[in-house]
């Protein structure tokens, strides 16, 4: 999936410089690790983190700002308890990731591992958020909802694979409940500060944000998803034009649909609702850092439409170029 980096966090800097740098510090201990786990493990983890561009130790991504910015919403301040979330975020992230590696149909670089791997994954995230819970019971009933919201929201969105087919409201719902997983870290925020009552609102806000996510990176892989018969809803607006005979034998009609004859167009404001909605939520509530994290996902992608918009009426040919350069702000991305 697709992740603005930090780059694009330029409000959230500014206004949220301890929290930003204390992500920035636990990402790049995380990068450096990560490296490292050849000299001691079967490098199938260091060649999967590699493989999704974990390379800029400067650029933390969504799973480590948001771990940090939940527990400056939730009060927490113990930096211990903080970084160990924080992994466990980065854990439960890559099970996600290398569950839908394991499920696609492209083959990989390391076939028939990825499922064993995300297994592994999982246990340790687990054990380690069940160490820092002071309600475990209460704890593993919320940890359990959120893996059947995923597993239930991802199985109701299979019936776009090989099939073209509009998205209704519902099938929003089921993006929203498909990134379910990032609610454990605030369900574990909630569990520690013994503040529950901010779960829902905060549940409301990850959940918004999640769908203008995916909104975005199912923009951004078009062709990718395209290939794979996974007919996201960027694709099913394209496919209104265009059939899909023509879109699997001239890919270049599907991009000219989407960013020249201006598809895409509905796709972004879309997904800058979900990102202002989401800002909304945490507003509400007083969660500054992720209100303003909100905020600079919509301007992010706001400023895409714009880029597009100007080089579509200038009617530059570099068009292609120009999405290419404002993707470039953008990469391998977990929630």
């Amino acid at each position: 999936m697709q992740c603005l980096t930090s780059k694009s966090w330029n409000t959230l800097e500014r206004r949220a410089p301890e929290a930003f740098t204390h992500a920035s510090r636990i990402w790049s201990v995380y990068v450096k690790q990560a490296h490292s786990l050849d000299k001691n493990l079967s490098g199938v983890a260091v060649a999967y983190i590699n493989e999704r561009d974990y390379v800029d130790i400067t650029d933390p991504p969504l799973s480590v700002l948001v771990p940090v910015l939940l527990a400056e919403a939730f009060g927490v301040h113990d930096i211990v308890k903080v970084e160990k979330v924080v992994l466990a975020s980065l854990a439960i992230d890559n099970f996600s990731h290398l569950l839908d590696d394991s499920t696609d149909s492209a083959p990989t670089s390391f076939p028939g591992t990825q499922s064993h791997l995300s297994h592994l994954l999982l246990s340790r995230a687990t054990a380690a958020f069940v160490s820092l819970s002071s309600h475990p019971e209460t704890f593993s009933a919320w940890f359990d909802r959120y893996l059947f919201e995923t597993m239930t929201g991802e199985q109701a969105l299979w019936c776009h694979r090989n099939a073209i087919c509009e998205y209704s409201e519902l099938d929003y719902q089921f993006m929203a409940n498909r990134g379910s997983l990032v609610c454990i870290c605030a369900a574990i925020y909630a569990d520690i500060s013994d503040k529950w009552h901010l779960l829902a609102p905060i549940e409301k806000g990850l959940r918004d944000a999640a769908v203008g996510i995916q909104l975005i990176d199912d923009l951004l892989d078009w062709e990718n998803d395209l290939r794979d018969g996974i007919y996201t809803q960027p694709l099913v607006k394209a496919f209104k034009k265009i059939n899909l005979e023509k879109a699997l034998n001239e890919p270049t009609a599907i991009f000219s649909e989407l960013f020249i004859a201006g598809a895409a167009d509905g796709v972004i404001q879309r997904a800058a609702g979900y990102f202002a909605s989401a800002s909304c939520h945490f507003e509400g509530i007083g969660a500054t850092g992720l209100k303003l994290a909100s905020d600079d996902l919509r301007k992010t992608v706001e400023g895409m439409l714009s880029s597009i918009q100007d080089a579509r009426a200038s009617g530059d040919i570099r068009l292609s170029h120009e999405v290419m350069m404002i993707t470039k702000t953008i990469v391998r991305m977990q929630h």
